[in-house]
């Protein structure tokens, strides 16, 4: 049900995202793993339509919006759900949002260049941390018991 509800809040909105994620968190808060496969293949089709530059900041980016959801329950399966995204073979096509996000989440940190110069307003910033992506990915698989590429 909650699944087609997600129709109310197209993408292409403003904030249709952010509400497409807050359904989404409702639905890991109540019934948690058992919507994993759910929650994962929503967070990597709508990967490649996710916009962190709009008007509404990263409100528009729903699978960063999703895993903020995700924390903020604080379920004790939260961890399964993290192994099952980095899981899954699109993994390597995570953005920087979403890969620093996981990161906080597991709260290992990530490693930025010594004379790297965190600007929020800077959306060059990521185009320069997406070297990284790799190094942080194999981070998280470490962090979580994966196999690191």
């Amino acid at each position: 049900m909650v699944v087609a509800a997600l129709g109310q809040f197209p993408l292409k909105n403003p904030l249709g995202a952010w509400n497409q994620s807050q359904l989404l968190g409702a639905l890991w808060r109540i019934r948690g793993m058992a919507e994993k496969d759910t929650l994962v293949e929503w967070f990597y089709n709508n990967l490649p339509k996710a916009r962190i530059n709009s008007k509404n900041g990263d409100l528009d980016h729903g699978p960063l919006c999703l895993l903020r959801e995700i924390a903020a329950v604080g379920r004790p399966d939260t961890k399964d759900f993290m192994v099952a995204l980095m899981s899954d073979a699109r993994f390597d096509t995570t953005d920087v949002p979403s890969i620093r996000e996981m990161l906080e989440m597991s709260h290992e940190g990530f490693a930025l260049p010594m004379n790297f110069q965190w600007d929020e307003g800077n959306p060059a910033k990521d185009s320069v941390l997406k070297p990284l992506l790799p190094l942080w990915r194999n981070e998280l698989r470490r962090h979580y018991g994966l196999p690191i590429k």
